[in-house]
């Protein structure tokens, strides 16, 4: 695992490309949102396309950047790719390589701006969605939203619904209302157990070692701002919040893009009771949830990591992600 880490110490600019995407490859382009800010997206074009299927364009969960998705060569993106979909993925504004605006950036914004301006930059009319922990969230906002007329599918992978019960820890690292750097924050101790909050929170029940960890948690971590930190407190206080100017998640009564919903039952970050009643909130959705126990035969109960890293992601989820996406080439695209 040494090597993995050199490599991401080494960050090689020969694994991506910058100009136009004329043959299989990485490559990172500038997209400008409608307030103006230049945005990184990634595209993934595969050697072999599957003849048909949409792309997908994943989301990051907030306090991540697009690398969660490409550690090193591994992750969702080179998976999904490899399979023969045309991928796209991105960092939120302010940032990875995206421009940082003059204000905090809100939930709103990320909503509103930055995942239209992604999806535009793919190029294509209509898409698969794939969100991951509080990313999903603003996914299925998208695909209730402003993203519904493009959206064929969406992929959720703990994807909170409803507003999770705050505990002891996430109470102190939201206490503050301050910007909450979790490269920080989460190398704290655990309570009560040796290793991190990390290793508590992101790792739990995920198959990767002590230098795969070091590595994810120093370069794919990033800042949320004040004004994210306080509508997340404010939301899992109140069970309620609002993006897009409509109250979460009545908004996803108007979500009818089929759905699966993958649940890692061991994810201590985004908890999957909070995740797993979307087919209450989504009745015009088609809604396919599957826990992943070793009781309902998968390998391993993953945590926050094993959802998008790791053996269970790479040879139990991607399959399932791939039949899913596969599954949406013939449905027609809503007007």
């Amino acid at each position: 695992m040494k090597a993995l880490l050199a490599l991401l110490l080494a960050a090689s600019p020969a694994a991506v490309e910058t100009g136009a995407p004329n043959k299989p490859g990485v490559y990172r382009r500038a997209a400008i949102s409608a307030d103006g800010l230049h945005l990184a997206v990634y595209l993934y074009v595969p050697e072999r396309p599957l003849v048909g299927a949409p792309p997908v364009l994943l989301v990051p969960d907030l306090g991540t950047t697009h690398d969660i998705y490409d550690v090193a060569g591994e992750g969702l993106a080179r998976e999904l790719a490899s399979r023969g979909l045309t991928v796209e993925t991105f960092d939120w504004r302010g940032t990875g390589l995206s421009q940082l605006p003059d204000h905090d950036p809100t939930l709103d914004e990320l909503l509103a701006q930055d995942l239209p301006t992604a999806a535009a930059a793919l190029g294509e009319k209509s898409f698969v969605l794939l969100g991951w922990g509080y990313g999903g969230a603003l996914a299925y906002a998208a695909a209730a939203g402003p993203l519904k007329a493009q959206t064929r599918g969406v992929i959720a992978l703990n994807s909170v619904v409803d507003a999770d019960v705050p505990n002891p820890i996430v109470e102190r690292l939201f206490a503050g209302g301050d910007a909450l750097d979790l490269s920080r924050e989460l190398a704290s101790p655990a309570p009560q157990r040796r290793g991190s909050l990390f290793d508590l929170l992101w790792v739990h029940g995920a198959t990767l070692d002590a230098s795969e960890v070091n590595a994810i948690e120093a370069h794919t971590l990033t800042p949320l701002s004040a004004s994210q930190v306080s509508q997340l407190s404010a939301w899992m206080h109140t069970r309620t919040t609002m993006l897009g100017g409509k109250p979460y998640p009545d908004q996803l009564s108007e979500l009818e893009a089929p759905v699966l919903a993958l649940l890692g039952m061991r994810d201590n970050w985004s908890h999957p009771e909070f995740a797993n009643n979307i087919h209450d909130h989504a009745p015009k959705s088609h809604v396919e949830v599957h826990p992943l126990t070793t009781f309902e035969g998968y390998r391993e109960d993953p945590g926050h990591l094993g959802l998008v890293l790791g053996r269970t992601a790479r040879e139990e989820l991607v399959p399932l992600m791939v039949d899913f996406v596969r599954a949406q080439s013939a449905l027609e695209v809503k007007k």
